[in-house]
Formats: C-alpha cells, sequence, structure tokens
C-alpha cells in the first residue's frame, strides 16, 4: 500500500516487489477491503466533520 501511496502504478509495484501484476491487483484489493472495514466506524464522524 505505501507503494500506491507513493503514487506508483501496479506495473511499477509489481516490479519493484519482484511479484505478479495480477498478485499486486489482489493484495491491494485485499488492503482496500480491510481499510473500509477499519474505517467504516469512522466514516459518519469523518462526514460530520467536513
Amino acid at each position: 500500500m505505501l507503494l500506491a501511496l507513493e503514487g506508483m502504478s501496479n506495473g511499477e509495484i509489481a516490479d519493484e516487489m519482484k511479484v505478479s501484476l495480477e498478485n499486486v491487483r489482489s493484495l491491494k484489493k485485499i488492503a482496500y477491503r480491510k481499510l473500509r472495514e477499519i474505517l467504516k466506524e469512522y466514516y459518519y464522524l469523518l462526514f460530520w466533520m467536513i
């Protein structure tokens, strides 16, 4: 996720980590799912602050 946040493309991340492009996509999907699960409790708080 850190590499994605730094603006790297999936292809660049795959090259950097020496894994397949599909593996990068799968790992990002899992990471985003976990983030959504963790942050869903704070959604209304964040929405209220804006």
